[in-house]
């Protein structure tokens, strides 16, 4: 069986420096596996799991529909992290702070 990253929840502390609520993606591999929009203290499940073969970086940002989007953070996931069990990605771009759980399973 190959690696996989289960994408679980995310929680929002504080939202980027802009005003109001943060439009949130999460892409993993260039796709879209979240899209959300976010308030300090919210917490949403993305719960989403795809393989992978090496180590992949999986791309959190703020939607901005009138300029470029914000990066709130990015992290990679590889198989090393297999039997782990959740972790966490501490993420605090552009005067945000959220966190992002997920798990990596399989076999390297």
């Amino acid at each position: 069986m190959a690696p996989y990253v289960l994408l679980k929840s995310i929680k929002c502390y504080e939202t980027t420096s802009g005003a109001g609520a943060d439009d949130v993606v999460v892409v993993f591999r260039g796709e879209l596996m979240f899209r959300s929009e976010m308030k300090g203290g919210r917490h949403r499940n993305i719960d989403k799991l795809r393989n992978f073969t090496s180590p992949e970086k999986v791309w959190v940002n703020e939607a901005d529909s009138g300029s470029s989007d914000d990066l709130i953070g990015s992290f990679f996931v590889t198989s090393a992290q297999i039997g782990s069990g959740e972790q966490v990605a501490t993420l605090m771009g552009d005067g945000s702070h959220y966190d992002l759980f997920f798990e990596v399973g399989g076999s390297p």
